[in-house]
């Protein structure tokens, strides 16, 4: 009688022949640089507005 074989869970990539650290610090540049194209005073701008145009948060404890 045959056994059948169930699937593995998990992950099933196939082990790539780049050392880790340097996947990570291609996928670290690669995020990165999306960052580039934003506008971080625009963002700045429109955080310190929404904390503003909020209602203040209680205390703790109350």
């Amino acid at each position: 009688m045959l056994k059948k074989e169930t699937p593995k869970k998990g992950r099933s990539h196939k082990r790539s022949a780049e050392p880790k650290s340097s996947r990570n610090k291609e996928r670290f540049l690669s995020f990165a640089g999306i960052w580039k194209d934003i506008d971080g005073d625009a963002i700045i701008e429109k955080i310190y507005k929404w904390r503003h145009e909020a209602p203040p948060s209680p205390p703790p404890g109350e």
